[in-house]
């Protein structure tokens, strides 16, 4: 598993409305332990959501249960033109 593996693509996102897109302001993960040929579950939640700014948290666990992975990620809401072409 790689940063790029929980960034925006992968489940640490906010769910823009109509005519809204989003950019990362922030992003951190801690790495816990390593995972060789685990199977991994990413559980997400919008911690806050703002209008113009949110924040999510995201969970990475082996199938025990154990955690792996802490991510949480700042993102600015873009709206009108700022969301044009996004």
């Amino acid at each position: 598993m790689h940063a790029g593996g929980l960034g925006d693509g992968d489940g640490v996102r906010l769910h823009p409305r109509g005519g809204e897109t989003f950019t990362t302001l922030e992003i951190k993960v801690n790495y816990l332990r390593p995972v060789f040929e685990e199977k991994l579950f990413a559980s997400a939640k919008v911690v806050h959501r703002g209008r113009s700014v949110g924040l999510v948290e995201c969970d990475v666990t082996t199938e025990n249960g154990k955690l792996v992975a802490r991510a949480v990620s700042t993102c600015s809401v873009l709206r009108g033109e700022k969301a044009e072409g996004r």
